[in-house]
């Protein structure tokens, strides 16, 4: 920090450990859902400048052929899919405010059954 901006960083390699500075004219914040955490590095008063959201997809083995991708709106703002990749099969996605920390985000049965049941509106034999 410099005059209360941030005006570099300090490393560390992460094969050898070795420490050392990075001066920088211009410092971007690419820190994901942790961006206002480093803001608040800077500036422990400020508002918070993104809303986290959690999304979650469903890997399933594939019993049979699947030659196709489908998408299917489920209302105005979201869609599910279903997507063949190698012998399995990507399903999705919830989108979800998420106000916890964004490192213990995790699914939980209600992401599963959500998948599941929009994946059975679409999908029929």
């Amino acid at each position: 920090f410099t005059n209360g901006r941030v005006t570099g960083a300090e490393l560390r390699d992460g094969m050898d450990g070795t420490e050392f500075g990075v001066d920088a004219r211009l410092v971007l914040n690419a820190t994901g859902p942790w961006v206002d955490h480093l803001r608040r590095m800077e500036d422990p008063g400020a508002a918070p400048s993104i809303r986290l959201s959690k999304g979650a997809h469903l890997v399933l083995k594939r019993t049979s052929p699947w030659n196709a991708a489908l998408a299917t709106p489920i209302d105005k703002y979201r869609i599910t899919f279903a997507l063949p990749w190698e012998d399995m099969l990507l399903l999705g996605t919830t989108d979800e405010e998420y106000e916890g920390e964004p490192g213990d985000v995790a699914v939980n049965e209600k992401d599963i059954q959500q998948i599941l049941d929009e994946a059975a509106f679409s999908v029929r034999d």
